[in-house]
């Protein structure tokens, strides 16, 4: 038995008004994730067929084009393509 498995309850056992709630909290939470998605991959086919240009650089015009990436995931994104595009050429 998992720790706290008794504190799960059905949503057809407990109140509609609290399970309503809970839907609609999981429904917000689906859409935000469904957006940050959308805008990530927007992002790196924005990026991906361009020339090379440094990490720095393309991290940064990542985060200035798409205002809801943070500086992290442009970063990441700036790596991955870096690294699709050696690939691509043949270096790894």
């Amino acid at each position: 038995m998992v720790k706290g498995e008794n504190n799960l309850k059905p949503l057809n056992t407990i109140d509609k008004d609290v399970a309503k709630v809970i839907r609609q909290k999981g429904q917000k939470a689906s859409a935000e994730v469904k957006r940050k998605r959308k805008t990530l991959k927007e992002a790196y086919l924005c990026i991906a067929d361009k020339p090379y240009v440094p990490i720095g650089d393309m991290a940064e015009s990542i985060t200035q084009r798409f205002g809801s990436i943070t500086v992290d995931e442009a970063i990441i994104l700036a790596m991955t393509v870096k690294a699709s595009n050696a690939r691509l050429m043949g270096m790894l």
